[in-house]
């Protein structure tokens, strides 16, 4: 007996297809699942890679820029540093301003009035901090007042935010030319300005703010916590950091402790290393749901066509020509899930950047090795269904 011919590579890729283009539905229902594993996968690396850039772009822009001094002993009796020491900080190289920034632990009472009596009667609660200008500059604010000088060198006046002069029914330019007068715990100071947003500090906006001078005559100075305000050029947070100590208390640099943000290549290393963790945890969820089902699938459709393959075992066809055509079957069908989710993962990641106005990032080589991925997946799900049609017997095929 003449044994058959063995068909060519192209013949099981035409009779592949043409199997799974009767069975439409089934190969679209199939694909489905490698396609949303394949397109979560995309779409995560694609989501973390954007989020990565975005992290790194708002962090750089405000808290790179920024140090903080505390005061090691703030109990002491003896202040840490002078105005002598403060103007030799600011004379530090990449420093663009720095100042005192003085928090009272303790809440005040607030009520306004003007003369003649405009504003509102109410008594609110605010934190009560202490600010230079050179501060309230660091703190990348902006203030509705004449000039900040004088609201540092008048022994009466207060600043507060937007939300609570809303609050107390004041107004910087509706109250033009009256004095307007806001009592804090009992001491009536005159407003001199009213801050309308604050990019490093937003918790001036709830605060009344005095000067430090003002402060340290009215109020208790064993519930305050004195820190310094630095503002510096981008790149030079690091260098201020170590300089700045000597600079404000050259007698004592042990006394203050000087803090920096994080540096980018840090966050940008810890934000990797959590999100390329969930990328690897979504990748292995895709690529497992996406195999089950092509297994499953492709089981039930050796099962239903084993009358096919007993008769093609029957004339001739041997075992290993229909295991090549039932994994070129599944291998197919993975590579259309892996083309059809790398284009959907890359929809979502380009849908989710343009709603939050990020600019997205996607690496090219994720949406090139989408398809081949599938492929392999499909590939490797086709071995089981393929080695029962490979153990099937011809004539227990055709009796069943």
């Amino acid at each position: 007996m003449t044994p058959t011919p063995s068909p060519s590579p192209r013949a099981i890729i035409g009779e592949a297809i043409t199997n799974m283009g009767g069975r439409i539905r089934k190969l679209l229902l199939t694909a489905a699942a490698t396609t949303l594993g394949i397109a979560s996968l995309v779409a995560t690396v694609g989501i973390s890679q954007t989020v990565r850039a975005q992290v790194s772009d708002e962090f750089d822009a405000t808290a790179a820029t920024e140090v903080w001094i505390d005061d090691l002993s703030p109990t002491n009796p003896t202040p840490a540093y002078d105005t002598v020491g403060l103007t030799r900080l600011r004379g530090i190289t990449g420093v663009t301003s720095a100042g005192e920034f003085i928090t009272m632990t303790n809440d005040v009472q607030l009520s306004a009035q003007t003369f003649p009596t405009i504003g509102s009667d109410n008594t609110i609660t605010a934190p009560l901090l202490a600010l230079d200008p050179a501060a309230i500059q660091a703190s990348l604010t902006t203030v509705t007042a004449t000039d900040l000088h004088v609201f540092e060198y008048s022994s009466r006046s207060v600043i507060v935010g937007r939300p609570l002069a809303d609050r107390l029914g004041v107004d910087m330019g509706r109250h033009q030319g009256t004095p307007v007068h806001i009592t804090v715990d009992g001491i009536v100071l005159q407003l001199t300005g009213i801050i309308e947003n604050s990019a490093r500090n937003p918790e001036l906006l709830l605060s009344a703010i005095v000067p430090p001078q003002t402060a340290r005559e009215l109020w208790p100075q064993d519930s305050a916590i004195p820190r310094v305000l630095i503002a510096t050029d981008p790149g030079a947070a690091a260098v201020v950091a170590d300089q700045a100590p000597v600079a404000l208390a050259p007698h004592d640099p042990d006394r203050l402790s000087a803090s920096t943000p994080i540096d980018p290549k840090t966050l940008r290393q810890r934000v990797n290393q959590n999100l390329i963790l969930l990328v690897a945890v979504l990748g292995a969820v895709a690529i497992v749901v996406g195999a089950t089902s092509i297994v499953t699938s492709t089981t039930a459709s050796v099962i239903e066509r084993r009358h096919e393959i007993g008769l093609r075992r029957a004339i001739g066809a041997r075992p290993n020509h229909i295991a090549m055509l039932v994994l070129t079957e599944t291998s197919t069908t993975g590579a259309v899930g892996g083309l059809t989710g790398a284009w959907l993962g890359t929809l979502a990641v380009v849908a989710l950047s343009l709603a939050q106005q990020w600019s997205p990032v996607l690496s090219p080589q994720i949406v090139l090795l989408a398809p081949p991925a599938g492929f392999l997946i499909g590939l490797l799900a086709g071995i089981p269904p393929a080695h029962k049609a490979l153990t099937m017997e011809p004539i227990a095929a055709l009796r069943t």
